[in-house]
């Protein structure tokens, strides 16, 4: 009885740890992502401005789902358990910020948030900046998971894994049929969905890729680039399937500038592009990720 009142009373005081971790989380923002200090300056009324609630809960649910990976364990004393957690927990948060900052300044750079979130209420934008932030949060929860409780490791693959999330960012006008910028500027809800589609499905990509036994560093790293590399040959294949199989309309779009989309047609086509592009990276993460070949069994 004893034992079980004990841990209870641990659990309670974990709560409270949990609760000076997110109050951490939210002054961080002064050093690691300024634009963020905007929103947190004033009590937050979420009825306001529909598009900055988004904005502003998105990064809850991003560190609550990078929270939900830390472990806590007992080592030599409850002292030292809980120095451990903290400090990855820490180094954490100014990495997720990081993340955020670094992403939006690639993807968003001809973006403000005042100009975007503040004064056009662009819903779109917020949208784009939910699917980056969950999909940040899943690839430095894993990344962290990767490292076992080791700071440099955890540096050297964040800073591997923003490297390459940089770059499948990039690749999204080789497969929608939206302008990104002028879309965007539109306040387009579409493009939002199919680029909510696209991050997530790299996302499941990636994290899957990081997911792997790593002795050695370097052999560790060129096995999560053949990885990636099998599943861009893959995802492709999948997304002419799905078109196939399921009879899906194609509808080609023009890129250039100021053409405009009916609202309508661009939340069909964004849903398509979106949800095909996600399924296909589910499909073929089947294919790279879940089938083991290490074992053979000889035939008779």
């Amino acid at each position: 009885m004893e034992e079980i009142l004990d841990r209870f009373i641990l659990r309670i005081l974990f709560v409270g740890f949990t609760c000076l971790l997110l109050f951490f989380y939210r002054y961080a923002h002064y050093i690691f992502y300024p634009p963020g200090k905007r929103q947190l300056k004033k009590i937050f009324d979420p009825v306001t401005n529909p598009s900055n609630t988004l904005h502003y809960l998105s990064r809850i649910l991003g560190i609550t789902l990078i929270f939900s990976g830390l472990e806590f364990n007992y080592f030599y004393s409850l002292p030292v358990g809980i120095m451990n957690m903290l400090i990855i927990a820490s180094v954490t948060v100014a990495l997720y910020l990081s993340s955020i900052y670094l992403t939006e300044s690639i993807i968003l750079y001809k973006f403000d948030y005042s100009d975007e979130v503040l004064k056009r209420e662009n819903f779109s934008y917020s949208v784009i900046n939910l699917a980056l932030n969950i999909s940040l949060a899943l690839l430095i929860k894993q990344i962290v998971s990767e490292a076992e409780n080791s700071l440099v490791i955890l540096f050297l693959l964040w800073l591997y894994s923003m490297v390459i999330f940089g770059f499948t960012t990039k690749l999204f006008p080789l497969y929608s049929m939206f302008n990104f910028n002028q879309q965007l500027i539109q306040k387009n809800m579409g493009l939002a969905l199919s680029y909510s589609g696209f991050i997530l499905g790299n996302t499941i990509i990636l994290t899957l890729a990081f997911d792997q036994d790593h002795y050695d560093i370097t052999s560790y790293s060129i096995r999560i680039i053949l990885k990636i590399l099998l599943s861009s040959i893959l995802v492709p294949i999948f997304i002419i399937v799905l078109h196939r199989i399921f009879s899906i309309k194609e509808k080609k779009v023009l890129k250039r500038e100021g053409h405009k989309i009916n609202p309508q047609d661009s939340v069909g086509m964004g849903l398509t592009e979106g949800i095909l592009y996600l399924s296909a990276a589910i499909l073929t993460s089947m294919i790279v990720y879940k089938i083991n070949l290490s074992t053979i069994i000889p035939f008779n």
